[in-house]
């Protein structure tokens, strides 16, 4: 018996995708940056997914943090216009070292949590950590108060939040638009 909350990885990537072509409309070219965690049996519903916003979608693949500098090369040679980086929780650990190889090669990036926006992603946009904080809390004190998991329904984030690094935006020559900034919870100056 089992119940939780579902993140909703694969939906949140494709809607990532969108957002920084929002941000970023004169883009024809994004790269989709996987880990080991093997989303590969997505990889022709990403593309399907960039292919309706108008942009090619190249696809790379790091195993470990030692794959990253070359890969962030090969993205940069590669001539995309953005990059989005796969909800993953290595990717998450890691957010200002795979922002900083992105800042060095001017690249706008998106990434899961709100709060990689302040360790330098472009935009951060995913669900409310603490109201899944919050929703975990709930299923643990309805179990431990005798309920039973299997009649406990698995549920999904309600609430997302989107933080866009302005300072990134500057650094790189990205303009965001005005309307994408309506769009955010916070605005990193």
């Amino acid at each position: 018996q089992v119940t939780g909350i579902a993140l909703l990885t694969f939906d949140g990537d494709k809607k990532r995708m969108e957002l920084l072509h929002d941000a970023i409309p004169s883009a024809r070219k994004f790269a989709f940056l996987a880990d080991e965690l093997k989303m590969i049996q997505h990889e022709d519903d990403y593309r399907q997914t960039a292919e309706k916003i108008g942009v090619e979608l190249l696809w790379f693949e790091v195993k470990s943090p030692a794959d990253y500098q070359p890969t962030f090369d090969a993205i940069h040679n590669a001539g995309v216009d953005g990059i989005v980086i796969q909800s993953s929780p290595n990717f998450h650990r890691d957010a200002a070292q795979l922002a900083t190889l992105a800042l060095e090669r001017r690249l706008p990036t998106i990434c899961k949590w709100r709060a990689m926006a302040s360790d330098g992603c472009l935009i951060g946009y995913g669900p409310d950590i603490a109201e899944l904080r919050l929703r975990t809390a709930d299923f643990v004190v309805r179990i431990f108060s005798g309920g039973h998991p299997a009649e406990m329904p698995f549920e999904q984030p309600t609430r997302f939040e989107m933080a866009i690094n302005n300072k990134v935006a500057h650094t790189i020559g990205v303009t965001v638009p005005p309307p994408v900034f309506v769009r955010a919870d916070e605005v990193i100056e």
